[in-house]
């Protein structure tokens, strides 16, 4: 995975799973609300991902398949 933008930024990464969980107790995740995700993993970054340094950027954008919330909806669709 790689994105570039037009004022220079970039970066790179790959592509991960892991359980997650929407919202409660952090010791006592809920079944009702955990399902695989997928998501990068940066490997590379530059122009201002070096310099505006963060614990993760979560892009929330409502491109189909690749938000969170899509993610969630097809996990649980069946339900």
């Amino acid at each position: 995975l790689s994105t570039a933008y037009s004022e220079g930024s970039s970066w790179k990464a790959y592509e991960a799973e892991d359980l997650v969980y929407t919202g409660g107790w952090h010791d006592k995740p809920s079944d009702l609300d955990t399902f695989y995700f997928n998501f990068g993993c940066q490997t590379k970054i530059t122009g201002l991902f070096k310099t505006q340094l963060a614990d993760g950027i979560m892009g929330m954008e409502m491109e189909e398949e690749t938000t969170y919330w899509s993610q969630w909806y097809e996990a649980f669709k069946e339900q």
